[in-house]
């Protein structure tokens, strides 16, 4: 759309697996990434157990939240992005805490403009499996 709109805007997506590598303690142990344990068990029809480990996904990423927030500080120091648009509700509190302006700890002092979040039914709206 963006691109249908002729619109003077320059994309860039960052993979919150990626930036997050250093602190996956599932991928360390397992060599499974924390974000594919959930996208495998669904591949392989292992239904069963999924909705009990949900809530310790979410405990997982509340334990490392205060890492999420620095590693997110430093790349968007380094990638100075004018707008973040969060696309993972999983994530969303580390994601406009670490874009936030004013954090002493960022070492640069740098931080988007603007942060959204963009609402899940949206995003499946979007990929077709909302109708």
């Amino acid at each position: 759309m963006i691109a249908v709109e002729r619109r003077p805007w320059d994309i860039h997506t960052h993979s919150v697996q990626d930036l997050f590598h250093s602190i996956d303690v599932i991928r360390k142990s397992t060599g499974i990434d924390f974000q594919d344990v959930y996208n495998i068990m669904l591949r392989c029809g292992w239904t069963l157990g999924t909705a009990q480990l949900v809530p310790v996904m979410h405990a997982a990423i509340r334990l490392f939240h205060s890492a999420e927030v620095r590693i997110l500080e430093r790349h968007w120091a380094a990638s100075r992005p004018d707008m973040v648009v969060s696309l993972i509700p999983h994530y969303n509190r580390a994601f406009k805490q670490g874009a936030r302006p004013g954090v002493a700890r960022n070492p640069a002092g740098y931080h988007p403009d603007r942060y959204c979040r963009l609402p899940t039914p949206l995003l499946d709206r979007a990929a077709g499996t909302v109708t």
